[in-house]
């Protein structure tokens, strides 16, 4: 597949919206890393994880949750920064999205050989506002560290597809195995890494790719891992339960219809404090609709130009919201209420990538002419990378 060689108008293009993003990102970061101070679940998880042992994190739930890797990262954050620098916690968590971003980039260059496709992938990805509480709040590491796990085991994966040298192919399969499991252990998100991993190849490979030896074993890699991880996790949790009670329970007393309305108009409507209804021509009303048009348009020449990616993007992010369906999005927020309860609780984001929750699917050049092909993979990045950032737990 031929690379894009950008001219130099194309090159000076990207440089200045790297430089326009890169500038107004610190100075939003900056601000929020000195005013940062901690809130709610933050006293209740550092107090809990700094009394613990690495050992005990590693072989014991905590919060009838099994997430050791999230509960040893903020043990560590503790040691550097204890309570007196909480701007600290969160700088490092924003070091991580960048890293993320990155991924991104990475995973998007390996499906497309696109350079541009790859910056405006990753520049959604980096500054949109579906998907800031993992980042904001030291609370949501445990998406972040799910959806870069997620990430890297997708890119690794992609790589060893493409690495010409066998050994070569089965180091970058064990690492991205390593990242995977690094993801579940932050996040139950991460058992979907297999299912990922399957529908990027499928979709944005083909088929026959897929049955090949590399494709096919890692992905039986992936899926051992997650078999492990859930095997270890059902000693510990029985029941495959949790904070919130036993997966059977939520399930039964969720309205899958309901999560599913809530979580598709999330995904293209613009994250206002309330959502607008139809009626006055308010600003706030005016611009979801423009939104909604906006995104409606970019989807219709993605399914017309790239329709293998265009179901590439929807299996994305259907695998990553399956798991969430019984619940439903409270209006303008990022919280979901507990099914039978009525309890608002903290919605958390997990990658869907990632993560990839909603997770990220490969955008490649689709057949056809010059001009289709630049088309087709602009919209499938859009798309794939406007469901990205809205992390799913």
């Amino acid at each position: 597949m031929a690379r894009d060689k950008p001219g130099a108008g194309g090159l000076a293009f990207e440089r200045a919206v790297a430089g326009v993003v890169a500038a107004a990102l610190a100075v939003v970061f900056v601000a929020h890393v000195r005013a940062y101070f901690f809130l709610l679940d933050d006293f209740v998880i550092i107090g809990e994880v700094t009394s613990h042992s690495a050992a005990a994190l590693l072989s014991h739930p905590l919060f009838n949750f099994y997430r050791p890797v999230e509960h040893l990262w903020v043990k560590l954050l503790y040691r550097l920064f204890g309570w007196s620098l909480p701007g600290g916690y969160i700088a490092l968590s924003l070091v991580l999205h960048i890293a993320c971003a990155i991924l991104v980039a990475a995973f998007v260059r390996l499906c497309t050989r696109d350079r541009r496709a790859a910056l405006i992938a990753a520049t959604l990805f980096l500054i949109s506002p579906w998907g800031t509480e993992p980042f904001f709040w030291m609370s949501g590491g445990f998406d972040l560290i799910a959806t870069a796990g997620l990430l890297a085991a997708l890119v690794l994966g992609l790589a060893g597809l493409d690495a010409a040298r066998t050994r070569l192919a089965a180091v970058l399969f064990a690492c991205g195995v390593a990242a995977a499991s690094v993801a579940m252990l932050a996040k139950e998100i991460g058992v979907l890494a297999p299912a990922l991993f399957a529908a990027t190849v499928v979709f944005g490979r083909g088929p026959r790719m897929m049955a090949t030896a590399r494709a096919s074993g890692y992905t039986a890699m992936l899926l051992a891992a997650a078999a492990g991880y859930l095997v270890v996790r059902e000693r510990l949790l029985p029941g495959l339960g949790g904070g919130y009670g036993a997966l059977s329970t939520l399930v039964a007393h969720g309205s899958l219809a309901r999560g599913a309305f809530s979580h598709a108009r999330a995904l293209v409507v613009l994250p206002f404090p309330s959502w607008p209804a139809i009626g006055p021509a308010t600003p706030a009303m005016l611009l979801s609709l423009g939104f909604v048009g906006s995104v409606a348009v970019v989807a219709g020449q993605a399914v017309r130009t790239a329709p293998r990616l265009a179901a590439l993007s929807i299996a994305g992010v259907g695998l990553s919201v399956a798991p969430v369906l019984w619940v439903s999005l409270i209006q303008g927020s990022s919280a979901w209420v507990s099914p039978g309860s009525g309890a608002p609780r903290a919605r958390p984001h997990s990658c869907s990538l990632p993560a990839l929750g909603r997770a990220a699917s490969c955008t490649r050049r689709a057949s056809g002419g010059k001009h289709r092909g630049y088309r087709a993979r602009r919209s499938t990045s859009f798309v794939h990378m406007r469901a990205l950032p809205g992390r799913c737990s």
